[in-house]
């Protein structure tokens, strides 16, 4: 799989002669109750949430770093700031992603290369429509209990895209937005939901502040210029 995605970047490089940005938006989940997730099914949602990206970004930084340019944007998810019952596992590896994000902005800024990430909330996509459940059949029997939260969960949420009709266009806004933006001002973190949108950006102001004073503890404050 690697030599596979180096050959796409290669093609690219040989053709433009540089890499500008990359995107990172490809993604899976698996709803339910999450000791049904087998540890096959985890290992293969963190393959595309996490380890595809890595993929990704380990070959264009060293083009990027030669250029002292270049662009990278994670898309990760609300759920990568919060993780809700039932899609614990898919939260786990889009906090993965939010983690490896969020140290390779500060630690790539100086070079010249700027890392963001776009938080998308709930969009009527392809993914959205699919509720793929863990491949354990056999926890079931053990929550019985609280069998009919997930499909409240998911009922709620259908009722709030209908009222709210999220456009998955204002996620390509978003990265276009991002890409046209002076570097080295681009924001680490950019919110797209209009559902849960608010308590999501107010998280995000609120740990900014806090991890800025953890770098200056640390004897890397020189990161936030």
């Amino acid at each position: 799989m690697m030599k596979s995605v180096k050959e796409a970047v290669d093609q690219v490089y040989q053709k433009e002669g540089r890499v500008d940005v990359l995107v990172n938006n490809a993604g899976v989940s698996i709803n339910g109750f999450t000791e049904s997730l087998t540890t096959a099914d985890a290992q293969a949602m963190f393959d595309v949430n996490f380890f595809a990206p890595w993929r990704l970004i380990k070959q264009v930084l060293p083009l990027m770093r030669k250029q002292s340019e270049g662009q990278i944007i994670n898309i990760t998810s609300g759920f990568g700031r919060v993780s809700f019952p039932f899609a614990a596992m898919y939260g786990a590896s889009k906090f993965a992603l939010e983690g490896l994000s969020e140290g390779l902005h500060y630690e790539l800024k100086s070079l010249g290369i700027d890392v963001a990430i776009v938080e998308p909330g709930a969009f009527p996509t392809e993914m959205a429509q699919k509720n793929n459940p863990g491949a354990d059949a056999s926890v079931l029997e053990g929550y019985k209990a609280i069998a009919d939260v997930p499909g409240k969960m998911v009922a709620a949420i259908g009722e709030l895209m209908h009222a709210k009709k999220p456009n998955p266009q204002d996620v390509a806004d978003a990265i276009v937005k991002l890409i046209g933006l002076e570097k080295g001002k681009r924001p680490l973190r950019t919110v797209v939901d209009p559902i849960t949108g608010e308590f999501i950006h107010a998280a995000n102001l609120a740990v900014e502040v806090q991890y800025a004073k953890g770098l200056s503890m640390f004897g890397m404050g020189e990161l936030l210029d």
